[in-house]
């Protein structure tokens, strides 16, 4: 069966993820007996094929009795073992030329004349361009617009927030990816058309059931316009974090976007079927039976979804993880580790600029607050089996939602029983974040922790 009849047997979501899971080289494990068996592991599926109408009367352990992402995936690897792949020729991607003609028009305007010399008129047509342009499948351009929007009315607010060179980085990186995006059209590079406008984030996939760990949340609040709290979890089978966010739009009139609102959405408990809060997610081990989650690992809050929570996350558990296989990315093996952990730059692909990583340690010491850069510094301190300390200087810049942590870290006490601990860190090319501390009890949101 060829790829175009496979398109047409399969709903346009399923044969996109596949796709995508395809190219990232999803693992199959394939046997073939009296019926074919594909194995995918990441996805936690089985997929059985008879010898006659071996796609149409295909089994998928996912229990969906449609073309499903799986059975898809399971005839692409198929083919690519035996070297039968034909090339995929993807449909090309309509874009309202119109629109992004006036978008560029409207970023030379500001150029011309200077972003200070902009005023609430270009405030509000950067907001209608980026809905405008989200509406018609333009997502990364309307986010950029949404971070236009956010620094002119920062700027003429006078907020401390406003950062003159992100501004000036994110309209130079605007104009240019309008400008990539016109000549690929011209020369029809569809590739790279949707790579530069990107695509809604709906290609959502059920799974049956997985295995998480809890590791910690944190509350964030973007520049285009979004304000939440996400939990990081651990897929046991997959062996990838993935994520689960509350998030909140804050260009809204009277939208509510304080440190408490943050705080009190992180405790409600309103997810999934049987009411879970971020909270309880974030620090335990459990199960997820019938759930979503897309090609970028971030799992969807469905009222269809039930999940059981087991045990409280500890760090015996995650030492008893760390010493079973194959989970070494989870754990920096030493400091230096994290250190050396390099972002080589690309301009399509984010993800992989962003590392979830546990580190060990013991203590936490010189704990320094910088009044001048508002900026709370501490190191974590770790023994190795050969009684060697490593340190690891990490830092936390004041803002209303970061304060909760800095006065945790700064009442910290190192404690002579409780020695052996984990913290959860999030690194990029230009930060070491710390997300939570997981002790011999449980896991500390420090971004959230009631502070006595």
């Amino acid at each position: 069966m060829s790829f175009d009849e496979i398109r047409k047997l399969s709903t346009k979501r399923n044969f996109e993820y596949a796709l995508d899971r395809f190219y990232e080289n999803i693992e199959a494990d394939i046997k073939e007996d009296a019926m074919l068996e594909i194995n995918i592991p990441e996805e936690n599926t089985i997929i059985y094929f008879p010898k006659k109408d071996s796609i149409k009367k295909a089994v998928c352990s996912c229990k969906d009795s449609s073309l499903c992402a799986h059975k898809i995936i399971a005839v692409l690897k198929y083919k690519e073992m035996y070297g039968t792949s034909e090339d995929i020729k993807e449909e090309d991607k309509e874009i309202d030329e119109n629109i992004l003609k006036f978008a560029k028009s409207f970023v030379e305007n500001i150029f011309e004349k200077g972003f200070y010399s902009c005023s609430e008129k270009d405030f509000d047509i950067s907001e209608q361009l980026s809905v405008k342009l989200q509406v018609k499948n333009m997502p990364e351009i309307a986010k950029m617009f949404r971070s236009i929007a956010e620094s002119i009315n920062s700027m003429i607010n006078k907020h401390a927030s406003f950062n003159k060179l992100f501004a000036f980085a994110t309209l130079s990186r605007l104009y240019n990816t309008i400008h990539v995006i016109e000549k690929a059209k011209k020369e029809n590079d569809n590739k790279t058309v949707k790579l530069l406008t990107g695509e809604i984030r709906s290609k959502y996939i059920n799974r049956t059931s997985g295995e998480f760990l809890g590791l910690g949340a944190y509350p964030w609040i973007s520049s285009t316009g979004y304000l939440g709290a996400s939990a990081y979890l651990y897929d046991i089978n997959a062996k990838k974090v993935s994520f689960f966010s509350y998030v909140i739009p804050t260009f809204y009139d009277n939208a509510k976007i304080s440190y408490d609102d943050v705080r009190s959405n992180y405790r409600k408990k309103i997810h999934f079927e049987n009411n879970i809060s971020i909270e309880e997610i974030s620090k335990h081990k459990f199960k997820f039976i019938n759930y979503k989650v897309n090609n970028e690992e971030r799992i969807s809050s469905s009222k269809k979804t039930s999940l059981i929570l087991n045990d409280r996350i500890n760090c015996q558990l995650l030492e008893e993880l760390r010493i079973s296989k194959n989970n070494e990315e989870l754990f920096a093996e030493n400091y230096n580790d994290i250190l050396n952990i390099d972002f080589q730059y690309d301009y399509f692909n984010k993800n992989n600029r962003v590392k979830i990583i546990l580190a060990k340690f013991q203590k936490i010491e010189n704990i320094e607050f910088n009044k001048i850069e508002q900026m709370l510094y501490f190191d974590i301190v770790n023994y190795t089996k050969e009684d060697n300390e490593e340190r690891l200087t990490l830092n936390i810049k004041y803002t209303s939602i970061h304060s909760n942590s800095i006065k945790y870290i700064m009442n910290y006490k190192n404690s002579k029983i409780d020695k052996d601990k984990f913290m959860l860190l999030e690194k990029t090319k230009y930060y070491i974040r710390p997300i939570s501390i997981i002790n011999i009890n449980a896991v500390i949101n420090i971004f959230f922790e009631d502070i006595n």
